[in-house]
């Protein structure tokens, strides 16, 4: 079997070329659907996996949800773990060396098999068996992927996620900007989706290199309001801009629809914890390997947090939304006050609600997470797989040990079957 080599680096910049970009031209947002407030619903455990030789300290760097109801969990170093829907039993699947020992960064199931997308831009595609039937090479140049890196719309369409500009030195994004590129059966570019100027125009403050931090394009995301984005099962873009509780569904489209949730209250951010990320931040980047010693100022920042920091999506639609979450204070290294530096250290715990929301921008309610359950915006753990009123996602069971498990959404009133 050969593996194909896909030069995409000038074609995926389409905002200067113009090369896959036919019918992508920015729009304006329709009139915007204002949504009310909604019932809270929990998320019952219906069952939880335990992933076996998986370590506490080893994450679910993939996850995805086969058509009759399997679930796949890559973790790096482990290779591939196939899950039956009802949790009863769990399988190696028996990938090539490189695959198992690979940084997989996105995992996807659908009826033509497996795809696995790793850190460098081999994209491999494996019969549910594990058997490798091609490889596809994709030379991005300075590009790196970005959240959700890999996507299989309802139609069969292979995308890839892209943060553009985002690992030039000195580079900063611009818009019109490139954030999906559709790869055709042979590896070609087919299309590319833009996120029109007009999101950034609300998000004044462009991501920075300079505070690039791994997978995150900018660590002051947690403060600073920019734009967030991914794409729905059926090739819809949802991209929003933080400042204030509005998105567009379908934003790359010449018809957007703007929704604007009518009861929202900013989560305030102290002025205590505004001046110890930022020097907390400002010196572990100066100290980083590569930078000059120079401590970055990262503020000033905004008396309360963006409104969301991200999306997710569900096989029927729907949009879910992770909501700004109040930060917590954490005990530091005890050397760091000799340093100079705070003696703690603000987090985000992970626990909070999801709010809901229908394929036509209508609140469902919100989704509260159990107590047990955490989820943070990031490559690992994976996200969640969402499909109707279930729900799957990476877990740590009560021994510390990384498992899967399954939800069930419970709004008020509705009964859970418990399977």
């Amino acid at each position: 079997m050969a593996t194909r080599h896909v030069v995409l680096t000038a074609a995926i910049l389409c905002a200067s070329t113009g090369l896959g970009c036919e019918g992508r031209a920015p729009a304006a947002a329709s009139a915007a659907l204002v949504a009310p407030l909604g019932d809270t619903a929990t998320l019952a455990p219906s069952w939880r996996t335990t992933l076996p030789s998986v370590g506490p300290d080893e994450s679910v760097t993939g996850l995805s949800l086969a058509p009759d109801g399997r679930i796949y969990a890559h973790v790096d170093g482990r290779g591939l773990f196939e899950i039956l829907p009802d949790g009863s039993a769990t399988r190696h699947v028996d990938l090539p060396a490189h695959w198992k020992s690979a940084n997989v960064t996105a995992v996807v199931v659908d009826e033509g098999g497996i795809v696995l997308l790793d850190s460098s831009g081999r994209l491999g595609r494996f019969t549910l068996d594990g058997l490798l039937s091609e490889e596809i090479r994709v030379d991005t140049g300075p590009l790196l992927w970005g959240r959700r890196a890999l996507q299989v719309d309802s139609g069969g369409s292979l995308w890839l996620g892209i943060h553009p500009g985002h690992g030039s030195p000195g580079g900063v994004a611009s818009y019109p900007r490139p954030v999906y590129v559709r790869i055709g059966s042979e590896g070609t570019m087919i299309d590319t989706l833009r996120l029109p100027a007009r999101l950034a125009e609300r998000c004044p403050v462009m991501p920075d290199p300079r505070f690039r931090s791994g997978w995150i394009e900018d660590l002051r995301a947690r403060h600073i309001p920019f734009v967030v984005w991914t794409m729905a099962p059926d090739g819809r873009v949802v991209a929003g801009c933080p400042a204030d509780y509005r998105f567009d569904l379908d934003a790359t489209s010449s018809a957007p629809l703007a929704v604007t949730m009518s009861t929202w209250s900013p989560v305030a951010v102290s002025e205590q914890e505004r001046r110890d990320f930022a020097l907390t931040w400002g010196v572990m980047l100066a100290t980083r390997p590569g930078a000059d010693g120079e401590t970055l100022d990262l503020g000033p920042f905004p008396d309360k947090k963006p409104a969301y920091a991200a999306f997710l999506t569900g096989s029927d639609g729907r949009v879910w939304v992770w909501t700004a979450q109040p930060s917590v204070a954490a005990p530091a290294n005890p050397t760091w006050p000799l340093a100079g530096l705070p003696d703690v250290l603000w987090v985000e715990s992970g626990q909070g609600t999801f709010d809901v929301f229908e394929p036509d921008g209508r609140l469902r309610g919100h989704v509260r997470l159990p107590q047990d359950v955490r989820f943070r915006p990031g490559p690992a753990p994976a996200e969640p797989q969402i499909r109707g009123d279930t729900v799957w996602m990476p877990v740590t069971d009560t021994v510390g040990a990384t498992a899967v498990a399954r939800f069930e959404v419970v709004w008020p009133n509705t009964p859970f079957s418990g399977s």
